[in-house]
């Protein structure tokens, strides 16, 4: 009489090929989603950087004979930006810088300003209208 004999289960090669595999396919797919991740946070700051430069711009525009904005930070305090404070989302954020006539906002990465050639990115709002106070 022949007795068979059933198989259960997987032998160690095949689970350690698996393994391997999965090993890989992670290694490959890990640091990918993480730059995406960072995209994405930049994105999302630039956009909000949009998104102030406009609301500057229009305060600005909105001006009248009896609402003169004599200082740029009368000008950023009208739009409701807050100077010299960093905006963080995630790793990335904002930073608005003001001089007497001139208002910039740069992109931020972990709290500096980010220097390096192929990220800079501010944007710069020249408030010609407006006078510095003595």
């Amino acid at each position: 009489m022949k007795r068979y004999t059933s198989k259960k289960g997987f032998s160690l090669v095949e689970l350690i090929v698996v393994i391997a595999i999965m090993a890989i396919l992670a290694a490959i797919i890990v640091p990918v989603t993480l730059n995406k991740i960072d995209d994405a946070d930049r994105a999302s700051v630039l956009t909000e950087i949009d998104a102030v430069y406009s609301n500057l711009l229009t305060t600005y525009g909105a001006q009248t004979s009896t609402n003169v904005y004599t200082t740029v930070n009368d000008l950023c305090d009208a739009a409701g930006v807050e100077v010299q404070v960093d905006s963080v989302s995630g790793n990335y954020g904002y930073i608005v810088a003001a001089s007497s006539t001139q208002v910039t906002v740069h992109l931020t990465y972990k709290g500096e300003i980010i220097t390096e050639e192929d990220k800079i990115f501010s944007k710069s709002f020249a408030a010609h209208g407006i006078t510095p106070t003595e």
